[in-house]
């Protein structure tokens, strides 16, 4: 006996997908030697103390990393700290550029603050996020094998859910590039492994609108 084939009807129509509260990660190198913002660094950690944030160590009873105060734009640390203040100009560049390209709203940066971190082996920073500011801007300016890696976490439902959607993301950055994200997701960087240092530094971007700006824009991404 022969088998009929029978195509079922389809009784839906009208499908459309849309993806929602999009997010994202930018990155680029910047032409700026690192080894001359380590040295900034270093001279940052001379002249002020470590104060008490997201950095810890995996060993009891012991300072985490160095964590700078946080440093807002000023003639007297440009000309202190030519090199960090090359890389943060440069950033401003890109963002501005990336603001325009891929999210495509009229705005543009307005405020860059920026602290140095050192994280010693077994240092590590706990997870946290970044209140009051919009984007935040990782620049490593030295980051030796097994020194550990940014994690972005989705802090939402979806973490519990068998859709497969992934809601942790680890960063493999390089040294000498810099990445740009969102300021509301939480993350953490991993205990440093290695023997050596692990150096950065951290930016908070604050955006307003654009000379062509109308009105506030709708968040779309390619």
């Amino acid at each position: 006996m022969q088998l009929l084939r029978v195509e079922r009807t389809i009784n839906y129509h009208d499908v459309s997908t849309e993806t929602l509260f999009p997010s994202f990660i930018w990155s680029c190198s910047i032409d700026i030697d690192p080894d001359k913002i380590k040295q900034e660094v270093y001279q940052i950690k001379k002249n002020h103390l470590s104060v008490v944030a997201s950095n810890s160590s995996a060993y009891e009873n012991i300072e985490g990393g160095y964590h700078s105060p946080y440093f807002s734009p000023n003639p007297q640390y440009e000309m202190n700290y030519p090199c960090i203040f090359d890389m943060i100009k440069t950033s401003e560049k890109f963002i501005n550029k990336l603001l325009n390209d891929h999210i495509r709203v009229d705005r543009e940066v307005d405020k860059i603050s920026f602290w140095a971190l050192i994280n010693k082996p077994y240092d590590y920073n706990m997870m946290h996020v970044h209140p009051h500011t919009d984007l935040i801007g990782v620049y490593y300016a030295s980051l030796p094998k097994k020194s550990g890696n940014m994690v972005v976490i989705r802090d939402d439902s979806f973490s519990v859910t068998n859709l497969g959607v992934q809601f942790a993301r680890e960063i493999s950055a390089e040294q000498g590039k810099l990445y740009v994200l969102p300021a509301n997701l939480f993350h953490f960087v991993q205990p440093n492994l290695s023997g050596d240092e692990r150096i950065s530094i951290a930016l908070n971007i604050t955006v307003k609108n654009s000379k062509n700006a109308k009105s506030r824009p709708v968040f779309k991404v390619d």
